[in-house]
């Protein structure tokens, strides 16, 4: 797989994207491991109090060609508990994103596959584009978007099968005007006409991460019992001009 994989990189410029059709962004390079001239893996720090585990390296590894996120108590130092995340070192803007995974199952987990820019990344405009798959009810996924910092209702949308035990490919177009996300290439929701989109160009993040107290609401509460795990076999990005 790592073969063709990096034939992605045939129109991938470090200093920006230049791509004609679609490409998969290689997760992993030569030698198995992540592929860090792409992805930038978040390590020794947490989100707030908010999130219950800590990002570490050690919690990503490389099976049968697919990207494992292990939710554990290994090489955890500032919280209980490690977890993982990946984010693309490149920004990207107007175009359909698209991730094949399998999620994990637990309650006060969340599998997440989302663009994001804020003042973390030196913009002070937050804009972000979201699945989260939870993991107390992964026969569901929660979509939603920001725009200049403003959160759009959430939707809640039924699957039809079980995100925990097949993979599955989740994937939105953002363009100028709207959004669409689509689960196997069906359209599941399109964002109302003259809705404010968010127009900043984002990083792409791949996670799975625990809750904290302060979401226990929407998480469900977490309890560590045993490892869980997040399966990523893929991520694609297929550019649109900025007209569209």
């Amino acid at each position: 797989m790592y073969g063709f994989l990096l034939t992605g990189l045939m129109a991938f410029v470090l200093s920006g994207f230049s791509f004609a059709q679609s490409h998969i962004l290689p997760l992993f390079d030569t030698r198995g491991q992540i592929n860090e001239h792409i992805w930038y893996i978040s390590h020794g720090w947490a989100n707030a109090h908010w999130q219950s585990c800590e990002w570490r390296k050690e919690a990503l590894s490389q099976e049968n060609n697919t990207l494992v996120i292990t939710l554990s108590p290994k090489a955890a130092e500032k919280r209980p508990i490690s977890c993982g995340e990946i984010q693309s070192r490149e920004t990207f803007h107007y175009g359909r994103y698209e991730a094949r995974l399998k999620a994990a199952s637990g309650r006060g987990l969340n599998t997440a596959f989302f663009t994001y820019t804020g003042p973390p990344h030196g913009n002070k405009i937050h804009d972000e584009i979201d699945f989260e798959i939870l993991g107390k009810n992964t026969r569901r996924v929660d979509i939603t978007y920001w725009h200049n910092g403003k959160q759009a209702k959430v939707q809640k949308i039924d699957l039809g099968f079980d995100a925990a035990t097949s993979f599955n490919t989740y994937a939105f177009e953002w363009r100028k005007d709207s959004l669409k996300w689509f689960i196997n290439d069906k359209l599941v929701y399109e964002t109302p006409e003259d809705t404010d989109i968010p127009d900043q160009p984002s990083k792409i993040f791949l996670s799975l991460w625990s809750g904290g107290p302060e979401k226990k609401d929407w998480l469900g509460i977490f309890t560590y019992e045993e490892p869980k795990q997040a399966h990523i076999q893929w991520v694609k990005f297929t550019p649109f001009s900025e007209e569209t």
